[in-house]
């Protein structure tokens, strides 16, 4: 996360413990979440968005992103959180077939800005659900921060996943 605002981070980091801690407490807080995984703020549901605000810190911004980043990791049972990898890490145990989908679709993704018509978040979405269905859980605290940080003008964060992406499909050959 180098290059990254660590108040930032830390502050992202305190959201998603809240939004772990209530979905904990009540299924009906992360299904609420979960049924909007992909949709932007402005387009949910009121209770999602009444449930969203119980997490978010005041005076944050980056709301969509936080908003994102929350819906996503209610997609997961909180037991399993403990298990969640970097998205960029996701392909590591992946057969060579899902690798190639996850190619195509973080490729699809690296020229896509953050914008508010949500075409990035629906994309990255269908990504994140392609590895769920894989076994795979997505760190989104790893990801909130990506997120923040993805129309910055040196596109670090594009780089370091797909730099990952490949570092990882390199050292499995290695191995073999």
């Amino acid at each position: 996360m180098s290059g990254q605002d660590p108040i930032k981070n830390k502050n992202s980091n305190e959201f998603l413990d809240r939004v772990k801690r209530l979905a904990k407490e009540d299924n009906g807080y992360r299904a609420s979440l979960r049924r909007s995984a992909g949709a932007l703020l402005q387009a949910a549901d009121g209770k999602a968005v009444v449930n969203f605000y119980k997490a978010y810190p005041a005076g944050q911004y980056y709301e969509e992103q936080y908003f994102f980043a929350a819906c996503v990791q209610c997609l997961w049972n909180v037991e399993d959180l403990d298990k969640a990898v970097p998205i960029e890490c996701a392909v590591r145990k992946m057969d060579e077939s899902s690798k190639a989908v996850v190619e195509k679709r973080m490729e699809a993704l690296l020229d896509l800005n953050w914008e508010k018509d949500g075409y990035l978040a629906a994309k990255l979405l269908r990504l994140i659900k392609f590895c769920k269905s894989k076994g795979t859980v997505i760190d989104c605290k790893s990801l909130l921060p990506d997120l923040i940080q993805w129309n910055n003008d040196s596109r670090t964060v594009q780089k370091k996943w797909i730099r990952e992406f490949y570092s990882n499909s390199y050292d499995k050959k290695e191995e073999k």
